[in-house]
């Protein structure tokens, strides 16, 4: 029997809105008390798209829209944990009422320019791709 080391497949998305991104406050380790994107694993056979929309309305309360598909970026799930690959879309809200749930203890809105320090090494080439996306999107209004 041959078994194989996948990484485990996440979905998160930074929904942004006047020039702010939303961000969450973990609740549990790994890294609990730190900011992080809105989302999380995808379930087995999970579409990326469907399991960041279902990550929002359970972590936010929220119903997200996608824009825009920001790349693909590897990391680990707490610095010995396992190997992750993470899809991150750019979202905005389409309805709900925000309010921390799940795995959240806070939903904070940051200026995308000056965001927190994030909990995951590969978050801050997120938030650079992220910077980069925003200017471009706003260069062409």
């Amino acid at each position: 029997m041959i078994i194989y080391k996948n990484s485990a497949a996440t979905a998160s998305i930074l929904i942004i809105r006047g020039g702010r991104v939303l961000l969450a406050r973990r609740a549990f380790e790994p890294y609990k008390g730190e900011y992080d994107a809105v989302g999380g694993f995808l379930r087995y056979g999970e579409d990326p798209i469907a399991g960041v929309l279902r990550e929002t309305a359970e972590e936010t309360g929220l119903r997200a829209e996608i824009l825009g598909f920001l790349g693909v970026y590897m990391d680990r799930y707490g610095r010995a944990g396992k190997r992750t690959l993470n899809f991150y879309y750019v979202g905005s809200i389409a309805g709900g009422r925000m309010r921390a749930k799940d795995d959240v203890s806070e939903l904070k809105w940051f200026p995308i320019e000056q965001p927190p320090r994030l909990a995951f090494k590969s978050q801050m080439k997120v938030l650079v791709d992220l910077r980069r996306w925003y200017k471009n999107r706003t260069a062409k209004i």
